[in-house]
C-alpha cells in the first residue's frame, strides 16, 4: 500500500494507492488544510501524521496490505529520506526532520520533490512514446510553473543533483536589477515574474501605479471582473489573483493583464534558452498550472525561447506541453519515492 501526501500552501492532499506499481488503483482520498504557522515545521508534519494514522487504520484491514510506504510530495529544498531544508511557500524556515514528528513506526517515509513527481510520472505514465522512446539515453529538462517555478533534469534517467540543490530554476536572476525580495534573497528572481502569484502582484502592482491616471485605453475595461476585483484588492493581498481573472483580463485585452503576461514569458524563454545553450537537451517538458491554464502562456513562452535561442540549439531540442493529469504527480511519487527506498 502507498500512501502520498501531497502539501501545497492552500491544501493537503492524502491519496492511498493499491497495487501501485502493477495496475494501480486509487481507493482513499482526502483533503484538508495545512497548518502553516510554525516555521519548524513541526506543526504541519504533526497534523498530517494524525491523518496519515487515520488513512492506514482504515484501509490497511481492507486491503489485507502488510507494510505502508509514505511519499511526502512537497516544494522546496528537500534532503531525502526524510529532511526538509526549507520551503518558503510551506513557511517551513528551519531544517526539519519529518520522521521525528510521525507516530506511525510501521511505515517507512521519504521525501519527493513535487517537479520530481511529476516528471516522473509523465515520463513512466502519460507522454507519447515517441518522446520518452530510448529516455534512458536522452537528456530531458523538466519545467513546472505554477504557485512557483521548479526544475528537473534527467540524464540517463537519472535525476542530476550535484551538489545536492540544483533544481529551483525560479530563482534564477533574469533581471539583475529588479526588486529585491527576502525569500529569494536576490534581485529579480525569474518567480517574481513568471509564477502565478507573481503575475498576479505584478498586475496589482501596475494597476495601483495607473489608477488614477486618465486613459480613454480603460474605456469598457472596468465593468470587468478583473477590473471589479482590482478596485476591491490592497496591496497586501497582491498575490491573490487567481488564473480564472488573470484570464478575464487576457480575454479583454487589458492592458495590465497583457503586460504581466508578456514579461512572465519573455523572462520563462529567456531563461530556458540559457539551459538550451548550456545542455541542449534531447526534450524539454513544460508542465504546471500556469503553463496548462493561462491563456496564451505556453505560446508566447515557446515564441521567447524561439527568439532568444541559438539556432543549433534551437533545431535540436524538442519542446511540449505536458499531459495535464492529476494522476501523473501521485504514480511518479510512488515511482520516485521507491526508488529512493531502494
Amino acid at each position: 500500500m502507498e500512501v502520498v501526501v501531497q502539501l501545497e500552501t492552500d491544501v493537503v492532499e492524502l491519496t492511498c494507492v493499491q497495487r501501485p506499481l502493477e495496475a494501480p488503483e486509487i481507493v482513499f482520498e482526502k483533503k484538508f488544510s495545512p497548518n502553516l504557522t510554525d516555521p519548524s515545521g513541526k506543526s504541519l508534519f504533526r497534523g498530517v501524521d494524525v491523518e496519515v494514522g487515520k488513512a492506514i487504520k482504515r484501509i490497511t484491514p481492507e486491503t489485507n496490505a502488510s507494510r505502508v510506504n509514505v511519499t511526502f510530495v512537497m516544494p522546496g529544498s528537500l534532503r531525502p529520506p526524510d529532511t526538509v531544508v526549507r520551503v518558503s511557500r510551506l513557511n517551513i524556515r528551519q531544517e526539519c526532520n519529518v520522521t521525528e514528528c510521525l507516530s506511525e513506526k510501521s511505515a517507512r517515509y521519504t521525501l519527493v520533490n513535487d517537479v520530481l513527481a511529476s516528471a516522473m510520472g509523465h515520463i513512466h505514465y502519460s507522454l507519447d512514446s515517441d518522446l520518452t522512446e530510448d529516455w534512458e539515453n536522452k537528456v530531458i529538462l523538466y519545467i513546472y510553473v505554477n504557485e512557483g517555478i521548479g526544475s528537473l533534469i534527467l540524464a540517463n534517467s537519472r535525476p542530476i543533483r550535484g551538489a545536492g540543490f540544483a533544481g529551483p530554476f525560479g530563482h534564477v536572476i533574469v533581471e539583475p536589477k529588479g526588486q529585491y525580495f527576502d525569500d529569494f534573497r536576490a534581485r529579480g528572481a525569474l518567480e517574481t515574474y513568471s509564477s502565478r502569484p507573481w503575475i498576479s502582484a505584478n498586475i496589482v502592482n501596475r494597476f495601483f501605479t495607473e489608477r488614477h491616471k486618465f486613459d480613454e485605453e480603460k474605456t469598457g475595461l472596468t465593468s470587468s471582473s478583473l477590473r471589479r476585483a482590482l478596485e476591491e484588492i490592497d496591496l497586501e493581498r497582491k498575490h491573490s489573483l487567481s488564473i480564472d481573472q488573470i484570464n478575464v483580463g487576457v480575454d479583454t485585452n487589458d492592458n495590465l493583464a497583457l503586460s504581466a503576461l508578456h514579461d512572465a514569458t519573455d523572462y520563462l524563454g529567456l531563461a530556458i534558452s540559457h539551459l538550451i545553450v548550456a545542455l541542449n537537451p534531447h526534450l524539454i517538458v513544460l508542465d504546471g498550472g500556469v503553463i496548462h491554464n493561462v491563456k496564451g502562456y505556453f505560446d508566447h513562452t515557446i515564441h521567447a525561447i524561439k527568439k532568444y535561442t541559438y539556432v543549433d540549439g534551437w533545431n535540436s531540442t524538442r519542446i511540449v506541453r505536458s499531459q495535464n493529469s492529476p494522476e501523473n504527480t501521485i504514480y511518479g511519487a510512488i515511482h520516485a519515492g521507491t526508488l529512493q527506498r531502494g
